[in-house]
């Protein structure tokens, strides 16, 4: 295959690919889940309606209507908007969905050729193109692909030596999914120890700070006038108390989210995972996010046991669905997480030999979305936007077997630009 056109092929496989899957699921089927929440904040956007998310809830003295200002994130609503202006509806926000996990393989496979030898990076790229997860994140109008696009990106500008483009690009990942912040870290890290930025490091590291606070700061500012305080959303509050509290552990695979009315069975939220009667918006986030540090604090050892099961959670193969695909969902996930994650640990272990400082951005990613399943909850979608570094360290392992077995000795990562 020409080198030229591998890049070409690569990306029409891989929307084929997550166009496939969306299609044999349903391309046009409603939303579902948070599915359903972003697609609602995008209609109301393109009406004119503002960024908010109506729920009606039945009373015995009448019906309760919510209007909610800050519920998700806005990126992600935001690009939906832009397809539901143009008259789309769910099978346009889904080609829209596939089209950011196709851009991701590519941002994938530019960034993975500067750290493993040409047939290797190739192999992640192709992987990744057909990688069971992303295809089903893809098909759901979640927020995952658009995040997982920019993080790559964000990656991709830093290995290259570009601080503020890649602060700017973490800045929209924040706007895409909060969670992003964890991010942060590992990429000043890189910033003070990678040799592309050898006596350049405090300019560098300097851009990327301001550029990752500096886009997010309208949205920030928003929220502090609607609400009274700077938060990024207000879905922070119920995201964290349903993977911090009792039940969470009892259950029979403990360390996952539950809905808050689950939790709190004996006097649940009046509006479920949207707050309590009498309460705002933002006064409800308060009062969950209370609620799961009076687990954390009161009951320290049992916390610490369900960090112990997130961890678990975050590396099992199994989601552990509930859906009724959760059989096609185990299957795909023992079939391609399960071998990748034991190539992966290898990989690391070669890493720490060789000192690899260009591997920092591949455990910082892998760092990054553990401490966040750790906060929060342990599952998949938790893993996903990780799991492009365990391909990568999984190539190292396949590169170091191959040239192995060809005689040669363990291959070395391409040097910085």
């Amino acid at each position: 295959m020409r080198r030229t056109a591998f890049p070409f092929l690569l990306f029409a496989l891989a929307l084929v690919a997550r166009l496939g899957v969306a299609g044999a699921r349903g391309i046009d089927r409603p939303p579902a889940e948070d599915g359903r929440g972003y697609f609602e904040i995008a209609g109301n956007l393109a009406a004119g309606r503002g960024f908010v998310l109506d729920r009606t809830f039945p009373r015995g003295d009448g019906d309760v209507h919510l209007s909610l200002r800050s519920p998700r994130p806005p990126l992600w609503p935001a690009a939906l908007a832009g397809v539901r202006l143009l008259g789309g509806g769910p099978a346009a926000g889904r080609v829209l969905a596939a089209a950011c996990g196709a851009l991701s393989v590519l941002a994938l496979w530019l960034f993975a050729r500067r750290l493993l030898p040409r047939g290797p990076a190739a192999a992640v790229a192709l992987a990744f193109a057909v990688w069971p997860a992303h295809l089903f994140a893809c098909s759901d109008l979640y927020s995952e692909p658009l995040f997982m696009l920019l993080t790559l990106l964000a990656l991709l500008a830093l290995q290259g030596g570009g601080g503020l483009p890649a602060g700017a690009l973490l800045g929209l990942a924040v706007l895409a999914r909060p969670a992003g912040l964890a991010l942060l870290a590992p990429l000043a890290l890189f910033v003070l120890l990678a040799p592309v930025f050898a006596g350049r490091r405090g300019r560098a590291l300097a851009a990327l700070l301001v550029a990752a606070v500096a886009v997010p700061l309208p949205w920030l500012a928003r929220n502090a006038v609607i609400h009274g305080r700077p938060l990024l959303t207000t879905n922070g509050g119920v995201t964290f108390f349903g993977g911090n509290n009792a039940r969470s552990l009892d259950g029979p695979y403990p360390g996952g989210w539950l809905r808050p009315q689950d939790v709190l069975r004996e006097a649940p939220p009046e509006y479920g995972q949207f707050g309590f009667a009498g309460l705002t918006e933002e006064e409800s986030d308060r009062e969950f996010f209370a609620r799961g540090l009076s687990f954390v604090r009161d009951e320290p050892g049992r916390w610490g046991r369900l960090l112990l099961f997130k961890a678990l959670r975050f590396f099992d193969p199994d989601q552990h669905s509930r859906k009724p695909d959760r059989g096609l969902k185990r299957l795909a996930g023992w079939l391609s997480f399960g071998p990748v994650l034991l190539l992966a640990v290898a990989g690391a272990l070669l890493t720490l030999r060789a000192r690899w400082r260009d591997l920092l951005l591949v455990h910082g990613l892998v760092a990054a979305q553990l401490a966040t399943a750790l906060a929060f909850y342990g599952d998949a979608r938790m893993r996903l936007p990780a799991e492009p570094a365990f391909l990568i360290l999984a190539g190292v392992a396949s590169g170091w077997i191959v040239s192995r077995r060809g005689g040669r000795g363990v291959g070395r990562a391409r040097p910085s630009a």
